[in-house]
């Protein structure tokens, strides 16, 4: 025994002391501890010591310490060290169809123990209601015959009710005053002639869904795009008719279905050709859309022989196909105007003119001198 107090003192003597009030290590001082208190309070320190998660030993409250190893099937170890479910932890792992009802691919599935069951149309999913629990769940407000909300039953409003946020409320629009239309709040309207206010009977006014339009308050699929439809145009997927000319990505005609033109051809009329370039637009100009323009006809895009089309600066003119300044006195002192180009005014009896005028032809006994019309016989002539 006394091997063991004088190998242990000084721990020995702290943790007794806190028991027995020992201070000291020297025989001579205090009686040793008996072995029943020192195994005594060295049982104490250990069980009051604080397990550390992490430290890789399971200890005191732990039921694990990183490794899943100890844990029943379907649970792994936690930060905390205690065995927690796989299923609801947010992370899905083999064997899991689902962690959140979002996961979940039915319209009224919801994810249950990590698999997903139908439940049916009801208040778990259905916002609106239902007209039998297998659905479908419908917008409660969309008609008055079909009102509620919350997945509940679907029921019919009076004739002087409306649905209001899938509640029936006493209207002053109902189908008593408005059996030929439906009622957007308190106001009567026909609603046969829009796909966003659709409705007949006094029912509420409703939006159609998209592809469908309102046909005698009825929102019914959409017609169909094709030949007698979109004769001038051509056909998108969603079914809309557009002009199939204007655009190389949805080129078309006689209704048939929009398709993009291959690289480096233009929709034209809705059929695809290849775009402009010299060889076959010498003489015109090649517009950014690929379409070969007669390009001596407008100043904002002049051009030829299948060059692209530019705008002419300031004080110029398109003239076959050329840039070149306006006509008029700043630009022509020395010769005659006509229609737009100057001319040099004095060699032909039918143009002549001078400092930027209007060229006009001379008389018949006349003839262009220095810009002017002068006689052709005179004394200064026939002296």
């Amino acid at each position: 025994m006394g091997d063991r107090i004088s190998t242990g003192c000084w721990l020995v003597v702290l943790l007794a002391s806190l028991v027995v009030g020992i201070v000291g290590c020297d025989d001579d001082e205090a009686d040793p501890p008996s072995d029943a208190t020192v195994d005594a309070v060295l049982d104490g320190a250990i069980d009051a010591a604080p397990p550390v998660c992490g430290d890789g030993v399971v200890n005191g409250d732990e039921d694990c310490d990183g490794d899943p190893q100890p844990c029943a099937q379907g649970e792994r170890c936690g930060d905390d060290c205690r065995c927690v479910g796989i299923c609801g932890d947010g992370q899905r792992v083999e064997g899991e169809q689902c962690e959140f009802d979002g996961d979940c691919a039915g319209e009224f599935e919801v994810c249950e123990d990590c698999v997903c069951r139908d439940v049916g149309c009801g208040e778990l999913t259905c916002p609106g209601c239902c007209p039998a629990p297998g659905g479908p769940c419908l917008v409660a407000d969309r008609g008055d015959a079909r009102c509620g909300s919350g997945g509940a039953q679907c029921v019919a409003c009076a004739a002087t009710e409306r649905c209001d946020d899938g509640v029936c409320v006493e209207s002053p629009c109902n189908a008593e005053n408005c059996a030929d239309g439906c009622c957007a709040g308190d106001v009567c309207l026909l609603g046969d002639r829009d796909a966003q206010r659709c409705g007949s009977g006094g029912a509420a006014c409703a939006p159609c869904e998209g592809g469908e339009d309102c046909v005698a308050g009825v929102c019914e699929p959409a017609a169909g795009c094709g030949r007698d439809s979109c004769i001038e145009g051509c056909c998108l997927p969603d079914g809309t008719c557009v002009t199939g000319d204007r655009d190389a990505q949805q080129c078309g005609a006689g209704g048939a279905q929009c398709a993009p033109c291959p690289a480096g051809q233009v929709c034209d009329a809705g059929f695809c050709r290849e775009g402009c370039s010299p060889a076959n637009c010498a003489s015109g100009c090649c517009a950014p859309d690929g379409m070969c323009l007669v390009g001596d006809r407008n100043e904002q895009r002049c051009g030829t022989g299948g060059a692209a089309c530019a705008p002419c600066g300031p004080g110029e003119i398109c003239d076959g196909g050329v840039c070149i300044p306006l006509c008029d006195a700043e630009f022509c002192p020395d010769g005659c105007c006509q229609n737009g180009v100057c001319i040099q005014g004095d060699r032909d009896e039918q143009r002549c003119g001078t400092g930027g005028v209007a060229c006009a032809p001379c008389g018949p006994d006349e003839t262009c001198d220095g810009g002017v019309c002068t006689p052709l016989c005179d004394p200064e002539f026939c002296a």
